[in-house]
């Protein structure tokens, strides 16, 4: 194998974790209106590249999900990776950590599996 081809094979590579840092979820945060946010890795809207804090509400990134309860919500997380608000309900939760994440352990048809539920989901209007 050539030099050239070393190279493009490494710089595929090299890409992997910067596509999956920032277009695969990891998680969500619910705003005050019911709606969610999904954010990546570098805890930025889905997609978003850049170094700057983000303020979600700045952005239409919101959605409000059917079916997107606490029950789905403790079964594709853990009560580690779940944050609260102050009425006890859940607010954020992550799909995986540190330990779990799929790029780290190899992992992949767990994190597939909860995105699997998540990608079931319907959206509804706002105003619902």
């Amino acid at each position: 194998m050539n030099i050239y081809y070393i190279c493009l094979i490494f710089n595929i590579l090299s890409m992997l974790p910067d596509f999956f840092r920032l277009n695969l979820p990891r998680g969500m945060e619910r705003n005050n209106k019911g709606q969610w946010v999904i954010f990546n890795r570098n805890y930025k809207p889905i997609g978003f590249n850049q170094s700057d804090f983000v303020k979600y509400d700045d952005f239409p990134i919101y959605t409000k999900y059917k079916g997107l309860t606490e029950k789905m919500i403790l079964e594709i997380g853990n009560p580690d990776s779940i944050q609260r608000d102050e009425q006890g309900k859940i607010c954020k939760f992550w799909l995986y950590n540190d330990e779990t994440n799929p790029m780290n352990n190899n992992d992949w048809s767990t994190y597939w599996k909860k995105l699997e539920k998540l990608a079931k989901l319907k959206t509804s209007n706002k105003d619902e």
